[in-house]
């Protein structure tokens, strides 16, 4: 992310007007003595860096920046630079100084009134401190002119850049905020090494570098050809691994959409689940041409037609009726005995300890003449999740299924171990 920076400096210059054109740095520098406004800059904490000029007026107190002002001297890792120049006119103490007044307190515990302003100078020497810090270069130009000067008994908590021939200081850093905050006379003709300093300090806070130019790649340090093979044979078994990943991550969600299903939906959804479970397990199946609900299937010799149903309820009569109705037509087509199957999904809402028993049947009492009059075989979804999962483990007999189920009127027996697959809850 490219570095932002507050400015609110007294400059017109053509190096300032280069900086601001700059493609690797934001320059914002619209008023701060309001908010809630695009005229207005941003919350504060936005910027990696401010400058603030005693020379500019357009910075009139305003609590709720105030308020900012001191989060982003406390918690933030930006820079503040001040620019110390007169700040007694005609009008009397400048509005810009409402904001720097804060910084001082904030960070040196003194205010304005520290300040010696009724002096002035043209020479200054630049102290030890100053050798690490961003602006030495700018320090050290010729040229200096001081308006404003830190008396020395407001020196304890300040570390000193220059001082003039008196040895007040005319340059200095907090030192709770070393190399954050600076506080600066202006040096017309060292400006090129104030912006250079500022630009060092807002890539440094934010982590942003310049893109090389393409002819910088013609060169290579040694093992950089070794590594980049590493990296393309990394990427490529990640690439792998991914579409493993997705393969696998396919077959468990048709695994789980399939127990879903059988266990709770109802529909076409079930319908067509329970159509391609018969086919997985080895026993062609198609739907049938009478209805949403119904699907033939054969193994050999034995034919079915069956009706799928998923119900808030019992199995019920008319259920029966509608199956005989299809089976009738389908025997009339194939010119041969056709076996009814009617399988539920029965009280499909209620876990599956819950169906069954007086209160919750799956296929009432009252059927079972029905059933034995057409030989209907009756069949649970659950029962063909069972199925599914004993083939999945090598220990299912399609041929004794389609056996059993073709002699079976009423319920058909069997595949009623479904506990084997609950999860057993750890200790």
């Amino acid at each position: 992310m490219k570095p932002k920076i507050l400015v609110r400096i007294y400059n017109s210059s053509t190096l300032f007007q280069e900086m601001k054109e700059r493609k690797d740095l934001v320059i914002d520098q619209r008023n701060i003595s309001g908010v809630g406004d695009r005229q207005f800059a941003d919350l504060l904490s936005e910027y990696q860096g401010i400058i603030l000029d005693t020379k500019n007026d357009g910075i009139p107190h305003n609590e709720q920046r105030k308020a900012q002002f001191i989060k982003y001297i406390q918690n933030s890792n930006g820079f503040i630079i001040c620019i110390l120049r007169k700040f007694k006119g005609a009008w009397g103490l400048n509005s810009s100084y409402a904001f720097i007044d804060t910084v001082m307190e904030e960070t040196l515990g003194v205010t304005y009134s520290s300040f010696e302003s009724n002096l002035s100078g043209s020479s200054g020497e630049v102290t030890s401190f100053s050798n690490n810090t961003v602006f030495n270069d700018y320090l050290r130009t010729p040229g200096v002119e001081w308006f404003i000067s830190l008396n020395k008994e407001s020196t304890e908590n300040a570390v000193p850049l220059m001082e003039n021939v008196e040895s007040d200081i005319i340059a200095f850093m907090p030192k709770k905020y070393s190399n954050r905050i600076f506080f600066i006379p202006w040096i017309a003709n060292a400006e090129e090494f104030f912006w250079k300093a500022v630009l060092e300090l807002a890539r440094e806070l934010s982590g942003y570098t310049e893109d090389s130019p393409q002819w910088v790649e013609k060169y290579q340090i040694p093992t950089m050809k070794e590594k980049n093979v590493s990296i393309a044979n990394l990427q490529k078994n990640i690439e792998e691994a991914e579409k493993k990943k997705k393969s696998i991550v396919e077959e468990y969600n048709k695994l789980v959409d399939i127990r879903d299903t059988l266990l709770f939906r109802d529909g076409i959804k079930l319908q067509n689940t329970v159509k391609n479970i018969l086919n997985e397990l080895g026993i062609p199946a198609k739907d049938g041409k009478m209805g949403r609900e119904d699907i033939i299937f054969e193994l050999g010799d034995k034919s079915f037609v069956s009706e799928v149903k998923g119900l808030k309820k019992s199995a019920a009569e008319r259920h029966l009726n509608q199956l005989h109705s299809k089976k009738g037509q389908y025997e009339f087509e194939l010119k041969r005995k056709t076996k009814g199957v009617l399988i539920v999904n029965a009280w499909r809402e209620f876990p599956i300890e819950e169906r069954g028993g007086n209160d919750h049947q799956v296929f009432p009492d009252q059927i079972n003449k029905v059933t034995e009059m057409w030989e209907f075989a009756l069949l649970t979804t659950q029962q063909l999740f069972v199925a599914y999962c004993n083939n999945l483990e090598g220990n299912f007999d399609k041929e004794n299924f389609i056996n059993d189920l073709f002699k079976t009127v009423g319920v058909y027996s069997g595949l009623d171990e479904i506990d084997e697959y609950k999860l057993k809850r750890e200790n």
